[in-house]
């Protein structure tokens, strides 16, 4: 029966409200194409794979048994191993699998000799085409290491075959002969250098060759024979499109880092790298999750664009791997829940205590992901995600009469289910950790590893294929000036300039370093939360605007510039916060964020005040500053920083512009140069100008027609 028959019995037993057998539904399956040269680090890699299948399987077919089919001859090729060690890897994985949850099945369409044998002396089904042949398995001149000899003695015995027979395969010498004697389903095969009487089947000296016929008569495989694989999966009841295929991969695996906080900054970096990923062709990307905390939609946000920018490659996209490690958090589990397989570090544990965000948000996003990629059903994935976002809620593991454990957290249970066991008592938060995580009914992910290096040593994925992405220089350069710390610090420096600016207009350094300080908060605001604030910058601009209309236009220092101070600092705070308050809570955590900025104003003073004193005393700069015992003559006017009682006699008298007034500039006074701001209008340099008021060091001229 093919894909379609199972399809339509199926649907008639829906129909009619008949129970679909067991072996109708698509059965998870996994083919291996044995390569012509097979090496260790092949069945390392397998043998991940295999795992990935049977946790899938586990988790979404739990009373099904899955199948794993090894193709010894690929598009029917004869196939001759010899590499032993890699066969008897091979042999050690399938011997160590529970047969209850696995079939195994041997397919031989061709010729096969070497120590491929082995192998599929290992599986529990072994099936051989009508023209195919097994054996020898070993024709050297030497004689084959005894140990290895009971390799393929203790293959066949384990599934019920000879192991004399088996001994034939790897040893000419060997005599079969059949006793008459044997019980019904005992081995019937006797070596005969040891057996008197019998009927001989093989005599010593020849080759242990087999034909399918001299096979099915010696015990070594099942009495059908299909023409191809295809009718082989026929056999087995299994659609060919619910087959996973295996075969060696060389392309590379690359590695990528996710440090710190989960915000806007990792999302950037995490999409930067994964377009970088794809660019090399890998065959899997592996996401080491270093990262915590996180609102619901930042980590949300950082799910969905590691899986877009997976699932846009299409079919031959690779897979996506989790490594969960100690240092992974809160927001972590939902990225690792977005990929194809978690791997859990054995002393990883996650939980959602402290999460950034409302509980209720952080289990919507919770019970998406672990529906989106089918881990669990949705009752079980809404009892999981209520249970770790929420203290007081209990998580009870509950079966029913005839089915898998069931997530229940709410009593009482439903009369259909029994109480197995408590996994999170009411009040305690719920900690997932490696062990819980491998089991029922969990099932997120297979056996835990020390370290990453370990898991890819178990994939025989060599250190040569392994490409690993750190944070670039700029990244690391924007999380150090995003730091709290240093923010505050540039802020300060910013501030401090930019009054000095326009204390002495024309200064030009101030400026310059003022521009510098906050151009770089803004920049690594913007690459730490992979956008610009325009609203932030729009604060920014207007706090600067408002400042000048208080130093330029309106005398004295007072609400106007006081509020553009403010501005200027909530801007910048907004920028450290990275977006704009949503909550109640977050307008709490972004006033803690602005209250640094305190610190700040208060050190931009003690700086100002600090070049007023001691600038003049340092021989660099001597000349950048005022002498009370320097005539005004030997001064530089565009630079000099004026004390307010030496600019009050200025008032009334009479000077000329040396520069245009736009609205500030200078004129001369007599022998001096003083700066000026003009009354509002644009004088133009040359013209006769009136002291009309004078407010600390502002002073402000007007137009006169007269000269004195």
């Amino acid at each position: 029966m093919g894909a379609r028959g199972v399809a339509l019995l199926a649907l008639i037993c829906l129909v009619c409200g008949i129970p679909t057998p067991a072996w109708a539904a698509d059965r998870t399956g996994l083919v291996f194409h044995v390569p012509e040269v097979l090496e260790t680090d092949t069945v390392r890699q397998f043998a991940g794979k295999l795992e990935e299948v049977l946790v899938r399987a586990k988790r979404d077919t739990p009373d099904q048994r899955s199948i794993l089919i090894l193709d010894f001859n690929p598009g029917g090729r004869p196939t001759r191993l010899t590499n032993l060690d890699a066969c008897l890897a091979l042999t050690r994985l399938l011997q160590a699998q529970d047969r209850a949850r696995l079939l195994t099945v041997a397919w031989i369409e061709g010729d096969i000799t070497g120590h491929g044998i082995l192998a599929a002396l290992a599986c529990e089904d072994l099936v051989m085409g009508p023209r195919s042949t097994i054996g020898p398995a070993h024709d050297g001149a030497e004689e084959l290491d005894p140990v290895y000899k009971a390799a393929y003695e203790d293959a066949a015995r384990r599934q019920g075959r000879s192991p004399i027979v088996a001994r034939k395969l790897v040893d000419a010498s060997t005599k079969v002969v059949r006793d008459p004697e044997a019980r019904a389903g005992t081995d019937r095969f006797r070596d005969g250098s040891a057996f008197a009487g019998g009927e001989v089947v093989v005599e010593p000296g020849q080759p242990g060759r087999f034909d399918r016929e001299k096979a099915l008569e010696l015990g070594l495989c099942l009495g059908d024979a299909p023409s191809n694989f295809d009718r082989l999966t026929e056999r087995y009841r299994v659609p060919r499109d619910s087959l996973t295929v295996f075969a060696r991969l060389d392309s590379p695996v690359v590695q990528i880092n996710l440090h710190g906080e989960i915000n806007g900054a990792l999302r950037e970096k995490m999409s930067r790298d994964i377009r970088r990923a794809l660019a090399q062709n890998p065959d899997t990307i592996v996401l080491n999750l270093e990262c915590h905390g996180g609102s619901p939609a930042d980590a949300t946000g950082l799910a969905e664009i590691a899986r877009g920018h997976v699932d846009g490659v299409g079919p031959e996209a690779p897979r996506l791997i989790a490594y969960m490690t100690p240092q992974a958090r809160a927001g972590a589990l939902i990225l690792a829940l977005a990929c194809d397989a978690i791997v859990f570090d054995r002393e990883a544990k996650v939980g959602f205590e402290g999460a950034v965000g409302n509980a209720a948000a952080m289990e919507k996003a919770l019970a998406k992901a672990l529906e989106d990629r089918h881990w669990m059903s949705a009752e079980d994935a809404s009892a999981l995600a209520n249970a770790m976002t929420h203290a007081e809620v209990e998580l009870i593991a509950a079966r029913g009469r005839a089915g898998p454990v069931r997530l229940v957290s709410a009593r009482p249970l439903p009369a259909d289910l029994k109480e197995e066991k408590i996994i999170k008592p009411i009040g305690a938060w719920m900690v997932l950790d490696s062990g819980m995580a491998t089991q029922s009914p969990m099932m997120l992910t297979g056996q835990p590893v020390k370290n990453l290096q370990e898991w890819y040593e178990s994939r025989g994925i060599a250190n040569r294929r392994l490409i690993i992405f750190e944070g670039s220089a700029l990244d690391e350069l924007a999380q150090f000036l995003s730091h709290r710390g240093t923010t505050v610090i540039l802020v300060m420096i910013g501030l401090a300039s930019l009054m000095i600016e326009f204390m002495k207009p024309g200064l030009a350094l101030p400026g310059v370093v003022a521009a510098i300080c906050f151009v770089l908060v803004f920049w690594a605001g913007s690459r730490m939360s992979g956008q610009i604030d325009w609203l932030a910058v729009l604060l920014f601009l207007l706090g600067v605007m408002l400042l000048l209309m208080e130093i330029l236009v309106i005398p004295g220092f007072g609400v106007i510039g006081l509020s553009g101070v403010i501005l200027m600092l909530c801007s910048v705070g907004l920028v450290a916060f990275g977006h704009w308050p949503r909550s109640q809570n977050e307008w709490l955590a972004y006033g803690g964020v602005v209250a640094p900025f305190g610190w700040s104003l208060a050190g931009a003073i003690v700086l100002v005040g600090m070049f007023i004193r001691f600038l003049p005393g340092i021989p660099l700069f001597s000349k950048l500053m005022l002498h009370p015992d320097r005539p005004a003559d030997e001064e530089t006017g565009i630079t000099a920083i004026y004390h307010g009682e030496r600019l009050q006699a200025l008032l009334g008298r009479v000077g000329q512009t040396t520069a245009d007034l736009r609205p500030a500039g200078t004129a001369r006074f007599d022998d001096e140069l003083i700066d000026v701001v003009s009354d509002g209008t644009y004088i133009k340099s040359g013209t006769w100008v009136v002291v009309s008021e004078v407010e600390g060091n502002r002073v402000v001229v007007h137009q006169t027609e007269e000269s004195l």
